[in-house]
């Protein structure tokens, strides 16, 4: 927490993925508000380390949000 970095894991995207990847595992009706939950509890993250990709700022949930809109 002091550092203020999140390492998300998978469940978070990189700004660069345009899908959600390989979904087989996932509770695709609980992701969204875990999603929801993590930019909650985790507000002041700076940092946000995906599972793949670049790491990146609180924008990478916000782009995780947006691709399980689709």
């Amino acid at each position: 927490p002091a550092s203020k970095v999140l390492f998300a894991g998978c469940m978070v995207k990189a700004l660069g993925q345009n899908n959600l990847g390989s979904t087989a595992d996932a509770d695709l009706q609980a992701w969204p508000s875990s999603v929801a939950n993590i930019l909650y509890r985790y507000s002041d993250a700076q940092i946000v380390v995906p599972g793949h990709g670049e790491t990146g700022t609180k924008e990478l949930i916000s782009h995780t949000q947006a691709l399980l809109e689709k």
